[in-house]
């Protein structure tokens, strides 16, 4: 005889079951611990759209018949969320017409099962839909860090060479100029270093840039697997106290009150605010300081800021860092670029997004935002 157990989820799993039967959100909740799984209850769409914009759940049941919010708005609202677009969606209901199942598939419902329910043909449903959720986002999340690597990659590269092909004739001319000095050994002693700076300028500078696209290589990747915000905030700044401390800058954290937890690749993460920090800490003047904070948006999107006081740039400068098509110059400029790079291409492969904001005078921010669907716990502590 078949195990009918055998095609549980191995782990534990969150199902919202939302159903204004009260009976049967019981029934269904009652079988979800037999099969070590947890269920959250919704008595009607509204409530159901309330849960589901506030917390991630594995999978979703629901009803098309119920006030405030029925099933079929419920399943619009849910496919039109970033959180919950991608979620498993089973619709358990009485009507069992051809009519209302193809409408409930063609606005997103995955899959439909008619009242009253087989309990076991239930059970091997559920873990079906859960292994092929999990197999489609393993899809989606390499294509999508393949083409943010690859795009990240060639903008660093492409930044290189055309600061090489500019440079050249620069460095050329400042050769002939020593050359036709030759006579005069003053004036050329005193171009000379200013050659061997610039070039040695341009070695560092290609020296990062290979640096960093081997990071992207192999240092970035993409997880699901929670981590405390608060963790991975720890290990930036302990890095990066002793050269605030070196550079005469107070490093501060403005921390939410709340514990985060994000499901992202840490490591990578890491990598990302890093390069922000160690931004600013370049450009911030001494005697002032970089600030660090953390903040959820009422749709649940995250966003960390790294705030330096320092000169700031020029919206046209600004928009060159991202432009592999225009040089931003040697020196601190592309290094901030090839730095922003890095985080950029971090926030876009888990789904997010970078921006920088910075006028002349009044320093820079950079803003490392992650979606809804990558907060995975936010509770309140205690005050």
């Amino acid at each position: 005889m078949s195990n009918p157990h055998a095609n549980r989820p191995s782990n534990a799993v969150s199902v919202l079951v939302a159903d204004d039967d009260p009976i049967f959100r019981n029934l269904v909740a009652a079988r979800l611990v037999k099969l070590h799984g947890r269920a959250v209850e919704a008595e009607d769409g509204l409530a159901a759209w309330e849960l589901l914009s506030a917390r991630s759940f594995d999978i979703a049941i629901i009803d098309l018949n119920m006030p405030n919010l029925d099933g079929f708005g419920l399943i619009r609202c849910v496919r039109g969320h970033p959180r919950t677009r991608h979620m498993p969606i089973i619709v358990i209901t009485s009507q069992d017409d051809s009519h209302t199942i193809a409408e409930a598939l063609s606005i997103g419902a995955t899959s439909f099962l008619t009242k009253p329910v087989n309990w076991a043909t239930f059970e091997h449903h559920l873990g079906f839909l859960l292994r092929l959720a999990e197999n489609e986002r393993r899809a989606r999340t390499a294509l999508q860090l393949a083409n943010v690597m690859m795009r990240a990659k060639d903008m660093i590269l492409s930044r290189l060479c055309r600061e090489v092909i500019e440079f050249a004739p620069y460095v050329g001319q400042r050769l002939a100029r020593c050359g036709g000095e030759a006579a005069n050994s003053g004036p050329m002693v005193r171009n000379l270093p200013g050659v061997f700076e610039d070039l040695d300028r341009l070695a560092t500078n290609a020296t990062r840039a290979g640096h960093l696209a081997e990071m992207l290589s192999n240092g970035v990747s993409v997880d699901d697997k929670p981590a405390a915000l608060s963790a991975i905030l720890t290990t930036i700044l302990g890095e990066a106290r002793a050269a605030a401390a070196a550079g005469g800058i107070d490093l501060v954290h403005q921390p939410q009150s709340a514990e985060i937890d994000i499901r992202c690749d840490a490591t990578s993460i890491e990598l990302a605010l890093a390069e922000l920090v160690q931004n600013a800490l370049t450009h911030a003047p001494r005697g002032s300081c970089v600030e660090i904070s953390t903040k959820i948006y009422p749709d649940g999107l995250l966003a960390m800021e790294v705030t330096d006081h320092g000169q700031g740039m020029h919206p046209e400068f600004l928009a060159s860092l991202f432009d592999s098509k225009r040089n931003c110059g040697l020196g601190d400029g592309a290094e901030i670029g090839f730095g922003l790079m890095i985080a950029k291409a971090v926030a876009e492969a888990h789904g997010g997004a970078l921006e920088v904001r910075s006028m002349p005078g009044q320093g820079t921010t950079a803003l490392f935002a992650l979606p809804p669907d990558r907060v995975v716990t936010l509770s309140r502590t205690a005050a």
